[in-house]
């Protein structure tokens, strides 16, 4: 049997109308919301240490559990000010006043606001990452150019021309974006249009598809086909596969350079640039 006066103290350390209970249940309630802090902040770490794929942004991911941790500490305070007869007026005005002020920043930085937010969907969506090729709309007309930068507020991209565009990201948000760059590796083709005189098509078909064969950017050549023929000469279409657009070019650089003396060397006649019809 409990003697009186230890009930007395347990029913004065659980009594919220006595200043023992008052600091009780605050010691309860600060150490509750540090528990569930560190569970959500530990929770968070746990998902990006085990995101195999790199789906997440880990900033994304940090951010939101911080978010989700103060609100842990703010909902923490407002029920223990509910919970003391002496605070529970404290509590209301709290509430009251978080709305107020939510009114007002939330009036006076809708811009602001929804840069925050479409950042944040667009790091967790992940329509386009840090490197990407991606080509917008701005006031000035289209941009295109390589992502350097994705924030909470803007998308930096830096263009051909070597200039920064620093896009906001409710702008990207509210609008059609083309991502040129593929996650999946795809070849690409070059082709390259060779005019000769029409008895030297198969000796000239035989080099230019060597050629394609030895040339570094090139995966593989695919076919050498007359695509044009009339009395002044033939066309010579060489169609190779590349890795991506960059190698097109440069393929199609050192071919338009090379071949000409590689086919007089070999002793294949070179025909005048044929127009052919389209």
């Amino acid at each position: 049997m409990i003697p009186p006066i230890q009930q007395l103290a347990a029913a004065a350390w659980t009594d919220v109308t006595t200043l023992a209970g008052a600091l009780f249940y605050a010691v309860l309630f600060l150490l509750g919301a540090l528990l569930l802090a560190r569970f959500v902040r530990a929770a968070a770490e746990n998902l990006i240490r085990h995101d195999s794929h790199k789906h997440l942004d880990p900033a994304v991911v940090l951010f939101l559990a911080d978010l989700v941790r103060v609100a842990l500490f703010v909902a923490a305070l407002v029920l223990y000010a509910h919970l003391i007869p002496a605070l529970r007026s404290l509590g209301t005005a709290l509430l009251a006043g978080v709305s107020v002020v939510s009114i007002i920043a939330g009036i006076a930085a809708q811009g602001t606001f929804g840069n925050l937010i479409a950042g944040i969907t667009l790091l967790l969506y992940r329509p386009f990452r840090a490197g990407d090729r991606i080509c917008v709309f701005v006031p000035t007309g289209a941009e295109c150019g390589v992502v350097e930068r994705i924030t909470l507020g803007n998308t930096l991209l830096m263009t051909d021309d070597q200039r920064r565009v620093v896009v906001p990201n409710s702008l990207l948000c509210a609008q059609v974006v083309v991502n040129m760059t593929s996650r999946v590796p795809q070849p690409v083709v070059a082709q390259i249009n060779v005019p000769v005189e029409p008895e030297s098509i198969a000796a000239a078909r035989e080099l230019l598809l060597a050629l394609a064969a030895d040339h570094a950017h090139t995966q593989e050549p695919i076919g050498c086909h007359v695509v044009h023929l009339d009395r002044n000469g033939a066309v010579l279409q060489l169609t190779a596969t590349c890795h991506d657009a960059l190698d097109v070019q440069q393929v199609a650089s050192d071919l338009y350079v090379g071949i000409p003396a590689s086919l007089t060397k070999a002793g294949v006649a070179i025909a005048a640039p044929q127009m052919m019809p389209r």
